[in-house]
């Protein structure tokens, strides 16, 4: 797989993007990479820089390893699992001190 945001090579900045990608990657300095360079990373870089949760080999690995995460969280109490991802979404739209 291959992870990037190629706006910046036709003269346009992904804007929308660049606000997932600020928060899903490791650091600063690579969500700037990746939203200026417009440069591809693959999978074991994006693993590297927390961008993606795992690598997998081939597409029955993939299915078994989100089978196996999406019934560990079904397996969870319905109303907390509503309510973390609730809360999750809410104070993931708050401002940071960095902000």
């Amino acid at each position: 797989s291959k992870f990037m945001t190629p706006g910046v090579n036709i003269g346009l900045f992904c804007h929308t993007p660049s606000v997932q990608v600020s928060r899903a990657v490791s650091s600063e300095k690579h969500a700037k990479q990746l939203l200026l360079t417009g440069d591809p990373i693959d999978a074991a870089t994006a693993f590297r820089m927390g961008f993606i949760n795992f690598v997998c080999d081939d597409t029955d690995h993939l299915l078994r390893k989100t089978q196996e995460i999406a019934f560990k969280i079904r397996s969870k109490s319905k109303p907390v699992i509503a309510f973390g991802k609730q809360s999750f979404h809410a104070h993931s739209k708050e401002k940071t001190l960095k902000d």
